[in-house]
């Protein structure tokens, strides 16, 4: 019963409480409403018995203020406990513990009890507050004149030479409260003692999760740096071995982070050399997971029997990319790319890809292609990529190039690659080294002078 009647009336309030103090002002709001409803109770059945109707009526008036407060401590939202009340609480008790002999407890306890549920309607609210210091106002008043004799002379429906009789009487009010304060006394020592124990427990385990979480983290954080590491061990080992297959070759690698997030593959099956430029769009970690997972597609890719084209090839890696990202939140991919098939000996060109334009120089002239497909991407699973094929001959170049050369120059535009393709159109095909040399002047002049925002990957193919 007990526990049901305090979680009714303060249950929620308990739960919603952030700090001990809070719980602990609650919970001594609640005790003190429960002892005053059972003083008042204890004390109507012998005021019955011997018909005191003075104390009766007194009692059950009191008895339905208790009610009424314990209502309150149930719908109240502002609970308020001025310092000032505990003063006067503590100079009150201090005089009831030196003036309550001889069985004289009427003033004694009922300016004790006044004080007592003023503290906690002042906590209460003011309304509350005020017919309580009303009510026990009056009935002090009534008590001191009974006690003293003052009211011989008025004409009152009661017997009062009686009524102040049952003040005479054993200390039954002082028992009842020394035994009631004892019990809450007890009760509250030993709730504060579980409280204390309760929050050392709850702190001991907050602390234990946030070690396990922050263990966790660095797990990860571990991981994470481990399997980047691999794959720059695995970027640094590989080589340039595409070379082989043309005249001329250069590859310039300029990346934002020490981890990048674009790379160059390369495949050799027969006469045909497939070899990608990819941009993950990310870098520094991200972006080597990226170039993880799009270089296990490329490998799968060409693997393939079915796949004899670069779009068919590119739509299994579209595919791919887009399976393994559903599998981490829903992610979508960002990844650009430039996807060649090569045969070396009749000199045929197939190439498909997305979001990355190119560029094939023929003599003095160059054209630069783009593909129809912004990205690989969840949205463009469904369709099919393009596909251009181009027959190269002795002395023709190709240029691939990721989206970090148009994101040098702040008065250019996103996208923008004139500055590029100038440099391109003026240099002289036939001095494939000095075209190498201003390109790469060019893009490491552009860092010494401006942040540079992204990764920065060329590279040209000779015939």
């Amino acid at each position: 019963m007990y526990d049901r009647i305090k979680n009714y009336l303060i249950g929620d309030a308990i739960k919603n409480a952030k700090t001990i103090f809070e719980v602990t002002k609650l919970e001594l709001i609640f005790h003190i409403v429960l002892i005053y409803l059972v003083i008042y109770f204890l004390g109507t059945i012998p005021a019955l018995i011997g018909k005191y109707w003075l104390i009766v009526s007194a009692q059950i008036f009191g008895f339905s203020f208790i009610i009424a407060m314990a209502i309150a401590l149930k719908v109240t939202k502002d609970i308020r406990l001025p310092r000032k009340i505990w003063f006067v609480s503590g100079i009150v008790f201090t005089l009831s513990s030196a003036l309550l002999n001889n069985g004289q407890a009427s003033f004694i306890t009922y300016s004790f009890s006044m004080v007592n549920v003023v503290i906690s309607f002042l906590m209460l609210g003011r309304f509350l507050r005020n017919i309580a210091v009303t009510y026990y106002s009056v009935f002090l008043i009534i008590s001191l004149s009974i006690t003293l004799n003052l009211l011989p002379k008025i004409n009152l429906p009661y017997d009062l030479d009686r009524e102040h009789y049952f003040f005479e009487q054993p200390n039954i009010y002082a028992i009842l409260i020394a035994l009631t304060m004892i019990t809450f006394i007890i009760h509250s020592f030993i709730n504060s003692q579980a409280r204390a124990k309760l929050e050392v427990l709850k702190q001991r385990e907050t602390l234990m999760l946030q070690k396990e979480k922050l263990e966790r983290k660095n797990d990860t954080i571990k991981l994470s740096i481990e399997l980047a590491s691999k794959i720059k061990d695995i970027e640094q080992k590989s080589e340039f071995e595409i070379e082989s297959y043309f005249s001329s070759s250069f590859f310039f690698h300029q990346p934002k982070l020490k981890l990048p997030g674009e790379f160059f593959w390369e495949k050799k099956v027969g006469d045909i050399v497939y070899f990608a430029l990819v941009d993950t769009g990310e870098v520094g970690i991200p972006g080597s997971m990226f170039t993880f997972l799009v270089k296990n597609g490329l490998e799968k890719a060409v693997k393939k029997e079915e796949n004899k084209s670069p779009k068919s090839m590119l739509q299994f890696l579209n595919h791919f990319m887009n399976e393994s990202l559903l599998k981490v939140n829903n992610l979508d991919s960002n990844i650009r790319i430039t996807f060649c098939q090569y045969n070396y000996q009749s000199q045929s060109l197939h190439i498909s890809g997305a979001g990355q334009p190119f560029i094939v120089q023929k003599g003095k002239r160059s054209k630069a292609y783009h593909p129809k497909y912004h990205k690989l991407s969840y949205l463009s699973k469904t369709h099919e990529f393009d596909e251009i094929n181009i027959k190269l001959n002795t002395g023709d170049i190709l240029y691939l190039f990721t989206d970090g050369i148009a994101k040098t120059n702040a008065d250019h535009e996103m996208g923008d690659y004139s500055l590029f393709k100038a440099l391109i159109r003026n240099s002289n095909p036939d001095n494939f080294n000095a075209t190498e040399m201003a390109i790469t002047s060019h893009f490491e002049a552009i860092k010494l002078r401006e942040e540079q925002l992204d990764d920065i990957t060329i590279i040209g193919l000779k015939i």
